[in-house]
């Protein structure tokens, strides 16, 4: 990721957090229309899963910087998602869901360029997931 799409991503993600508590229910509301079948793996109520996403989400922006650990902490966890039974072909409807919520969440402030920046990072991160629940698989 280049210098300017993490400034955009943070800045963003800044936006985001004075906003959480609209984030993981837009989140989650756009998940389980696109697919209810991906339901039953909310394990615990929308709003304190709202707040694990978001976290998550600083997380993984917070070791941008940091390959190896970055990657090890999304391995882990694409083989815990592996593990609820989360497919392969359902992180395309969650990386549409992610990007739909920070566009109800932040509106205007979702510029062209966050969407970019967001969009490459959610490939890198559903990338590092999968290939996580790959090796957890074998």
């Amino acid at each position: 990721m280049t210098a300017e799409q993490i400034y955009r991503l943070r800045k963003s993600f800044h936006l985001l957090e004075r906003r959480a508590d609209m984030a993981g229910f837009y989140f989650y509301e756009q998940l389980f229309a696109m697919d209810p079948g991906l339901r039953p793996f909310l394990q615990t109520d929308i709003e304190l899963q709202g707040i694990k996403l978001t976290g998550m989400l600083g997380e993984v922006l917070d070791l941008l910087e940091r390959p190896i650990e970055l990657g090890a902490m999304l391995h882990e966890l694409g083989a815990e998602h592996s593990e609820y039974g989360v497919q392969p072909a359902q992180y395309a409807t969650i990386g549409t869901a992610l990007i739909s919520m920070l566009e109800d969440v932040l509106g205007a402030d979702f510029t062209l360029e966050a969407r970019q920046a967001w969009v490459a990072l959610y490939h890198r991160v559903a990338q590092a997931m999968l290939e996580g629940a790959d090796l957890a698989a074998h």
